[in-house]
């Protein structure tokens, strides 16, 4: 066991690691450059533990969110246990100071951590809020200990901060084999069951600690009789005084930072014997779907011009730099580009609660005619011709120029979800050498336990909101040597939280940009092959990647 003495208080630190990571910490400060200081330690271990819970935040989008909290509870530690140890190294104590700011970092960053937790797919925002009111509650009650009783004990049950960090990484790291478990025969959230019964020990701690040490200063300090003169106040105890006193008295009192460790140690390792509930649900709101009403709209009212202008017929045709841009379809390039249609007199559409994504995508598919390529798009689909992430296909209905068509769709960029969809397609020729079709998803119902006995679909509208709308235009036009087949897909989705953005859009236009060219491609190798029953599956489930990235 360690024991340091602080302004007025002992620290000790009992821990299994406690050695080692002294050591650790040691040989690491004594290399630490000079410009660096405690101050900056400190600050850098409060960004860890805000990135920790932007990050479980942020795996509403993607799995891969999850590693990003490991790196976060390294960078955590890393500051959050080298500033004190930078300070003593070299002679750079600032007892008050440090106390003081050491705790508000560690009530703030706990805070941010249950924040991002209750926001995350993995533990429900009610079970959050208790955790932090708890901890908050047990906190305030520490650290009065700490000030009335002179003992600051960092571990409990040999686990302090560290081992916490590692257990709780490893819990995380858990979520990816199993984030539920059955209990009683209902289905509870791996972390709120650790949340849960977080929350009633600390509670519990709350009234042990408090009634000792209650109790323990009734006794030091009892009420004077009024025949008595009262005893002279015993003066605090000096920093360097013995701590075999201030010891004793701390084993009659509760511990702060090893309440915490408690806490989350039941919140990792009792949801690692736990499971949990699906993911929170994001509701379609009336207000989103209006808003993709007239992004729609104003993208048809667009496409409409283009395709009746009688000079350009591509999308591509109408920017300034067209002619460039058919040299290097024509060259074998896949250009694909963001989109944004605008309103009335050129106004942004705003979409509350969700995010649309709309992408453009060319390419030359040499030695076909337009003919072969609409009836490639047309003709019946085969299964041995489904793309990968094309479960099951079948033909609802069809007439000359429409195609209804039912497609179950699996995405496994960052999340593996799986849809039933159904879609409606309609083909159009606009004179000689060109034609257009127009796919719309009609219906979207995410897949809860896909490819199990217990698959079922989630209310449409009610899910995880990966997906909620889907249409594709497309156009062809006939040129010396082939068709150009072009792609401009439009997706509507959640929103992305503006405390996460900068971390999952760029991942989210990655993806969907290589879901673009990756369609587009496919559908080149299929129809020159003369596989078009492919082709017709691509049209219809083009684009979706955009909003299913996130």
């Amino acid at each position: 066991m360690s024991a340091n003495t602080t302004h007025g208080h002992v620290r000790e630190h009992g821990s299994l690691l406690a050695r080692v990571e002294k050591r650790t910490l040691v040989w690491i400060a004594e290399r630490l450059p000079r410009a660096v200081n405690s101050d900056h330690l400190s600050i850098l271990g409060l960004g860890g533990m805000a990135l920790a819970g932007g990050a479980f935040w942020a795996s509403h989008w993607f799995d891969g969110a999850l590693v990003v909290v490991v790196l976060a509870l390294a960078v955590n530690w890393f500051g959050d246990s080298l500033d004190g140890t930078l300070a003593r190294v070299r002679n750079q104590q600032r007892p008050m100071y440090g106390f003081y700011v050491d705790h508000v970092i560690d009530v703030a960053g706990a805070v941010l951590l249950f924040g991002g937790l209750g926001l995350s797919p993995y533990m429900t925002l009610e079970v959050a809020l208790a955790l932090t009111v708890a901890y908050l509650m047990i906190s305030a009650e520490a650290y009065l200990a700490t000030h009335a009783r002179g003992v600051f004990q960092m571990a409990m049950f040999k686990v302090g901060p560290t081992e916490l960090r590692i257990l709780l990484a490893f819990g995380t790291l858990y979520l990816y084999y199993k984030p539920r478990v059955v209990l009683a025969g209902s289905e509870y959230l791996l972390f709120d069951v650790g949340g849960v019964v977080a929350t009633a020990g600390m509670c519990g701690a709350f009234v042990l600690s408090a009634v000792r040490n209650t109790l323990a200063l009734y006794r030091a300090e009892p009420v004077p009789r009024a025949d008595r003169p009262q005893p002279r106040e015993r003066p605090t105890p000096a920093a360097g005084d013995s701590t075999a006193d201030k010891r004793a008295a701390g084993r009659r009192r509760m511990r702060p930072r090893a309440l915490v460790s408690a806490t989350l140690l039941a919140l990792t390792v009792g949801g690692i014997t736990s499971a949990g509930a699906p993911a929170i649900a994001a509701e379609l709101h009336p207000r989103t779907v209006a808003a993709w009403n007239d992004y729609v709209a104003s993208t048809e009212q667009r496409i409409a011009r283009e395709l009746s202008a009688g000079g350009g017929f591509l999308v591509q045709d109408f920017d300034p730099d067209a002619e460039a841009g058919r040299r290097a379809v024509l060259d074998g390039e896949v250009p694909v580009a963001r989109m944004r249609s605008r309103g009335a007199a050129g106004r942004t559409i705003d979409v509350p609660k969700g995010a649309i994504h709309h992408w453009r995508g060319s390419i030359f598919v040499p030695g076909v005619t337009l003919d072969h390529v609409l009836d490639g798009v047309r003709s019946p689909l085969r299964q041995e011709d489904l793309q990968e992430d094309v479960i099951e296909s079948r033909v609802l209905a069809r007439d000359s120029d429409r195609v209804r068509v039912f497609l179950k769709l699996r995405r496994k960029k960052f999340v593996t979800v799986h849809f039933n969809t159904e879609h409606e397609m309609r083909y159009e020729q606009h004179g000689v050498g060109r034609a257009s079709s127009r796919s719309v998803a009609t219906r979207i119902a995410e897949l809860e336990d896909a490819g199990t006995p217990d698959e079922r679909e989630k209310p449409v509208g009610v899910d995880r909101g990966f997906l909620w709308r889907l249409n594709s235009y497309w156009r062809y036009e006939e040129v010396a040597g082939g068709v150009i087949v072009e792609c401009e897909s439009i997706t509507l989705s959640r929103s992305i939280p503006s405390l996460v953005r900068w971390m999952v859009k760029p991942l989210i236009e990655s993806a969907a940009r290589e879901s673009m060219e990756r369609t587009l491609t496919s559908l080149k190798e299929r129809l020159i092959a003369g596989a078009g029953g492919a082709a017709e599956t691509r049209v219809a489930s083009a684009g979706s990647s955009g909003g299913r990235a996130q």
